[in-house]
């Protein structure tokens, strides 16, 4: 935990906050040895990917991140705990602390990252998708079948 404070502007006119911040940072401070380098307990991880915001020209291709917006909203209004994870980063030492991955809309993987994702799931772990996820290789070209089809049974 990295509490952050922002004044903006150099001009304090009102400076009945200023206690309260001061008190704020005390109590964090008295307590930092609990709130430094532990391990986040979440088990849950949000893959995102940065590189395909968009990957088509349909009107549903346009707007990808609203699928990552969507399944994070819905895991913070049921307080499920999540870590999110980036699609670059899908190595068994990134991956190791979750028992499920949700890939919402993760259309477009490469055949290294879908291997990654197979192997997570070979290993005993658990994985949502959404929609056209594995679809598209990196390229943005479309497979014959999704690219994860052996994780669902799908031939």
């Amino acid at each position: 935990m990295r509490p952050w404070f922002t004044k903006f502007s150099g001009v304090l006119y009102d400076r009945r906050w200023l206690n309260t911040v001061e008190k704020i940072y005390q109590v964090l401070y008295r307590n930092e040895s609990y709130l430094r380098n532990i391990s986040p307990l979440a088990r849950v991880g949000l893959v995102f990917a940065e590189q395909y915001p968009n990957y088509g020209n349909k009107p549903w291709q346009q707007r990808n991140a609203d699928h990552g917006s969507g399944m994070y909203h819905a895991l913070l209004e049921n307080r499920i705990p999540f870590e999110m994870v980036n699609s670059r980063l899908l190595d068994k030492e990134h991956l190791k602390s979750f028992r499920l991955l949700i890939l919402p809309n993760i259309s477009t993987l490469s055949d290294s990252q879908c291997d990654q994702i197979k192997k997570y799931v070979e290993e005993g772990g658990s994985i949502v998708a959404t929609f056209e996820t594995s679809l598209y290789n990196e390229n943005g070209n479309q497979r014959e079948n999704f690219g994860l089809s052996d994780c669902w049974g799908i031939i």
